[in-house]
């Protein structure tokens, strides 16, 4: 594509052009009309470039990119069993305590464990027991070792 100057329409650029004085009366070379230049923005020949009536929502780039999935219920493993009042195996393992002038209930929640959960609750339990038990072994032996 050969340059083409915007004052004269000569096959070279502008800068180049010999024309250095103001031009009286001016002719666009894109449309022919006199009174401007090739380079002013509101000549007939160059394309109008419209805006949109409405403001078009778009998508963030983590929007698009990001595949939308439907939530599907997913099914429960270990169903509820409904129960209006805890079972008595549940107020065995209950526990109150008072803390400052507020009566607080702790209920052990074991008809609705899951098998890793009672494993570990169960292996917690253990362990609490041996460490009474060794505890009490030790204060009978300090015990022991006293009255001798």
């Amino acid at each position: 594509m050969r340059p083409s100057c915007i004052k004269c329409n000569g096959e070279h650029a502008t800068r180049d052009c010999n024309i250095t004085e103001k031009i009286a009366e001016p002719t666009c070379i894109n449309c022919g009309e006199k009174g401007h230049l090739a380079a002013w923005k509101g000549c007939k020949a160059l394309p109008v470039i419209t805006k949109p009536l409405e403001r078009q929502q778009r998508k963030s780039y983590a929007q698009a990119t990001t595949v939308q999935r439907q939530m599907i219920a997913k099914p429960r493993l270990w169903p509820q069993r409904p129960c209006a009042s805890p079972p008595p195996s549940l107020l065995i393992d209950s526990l109150i305590f008072e803390r400052g002038s507020v009566q607080v209930l702790l209920v052990n929640k074991m008809d609705r464990e899951d098998p890793t959960t009672r494993k570990r609750r169960l292996a917690r339990e253990r362990f609490e027991r041996w460490r009474a038990r060794q505890s009490q072994e030790s204060l009978n032996m300090m015990r022991a070792a006293d009255n001798e």
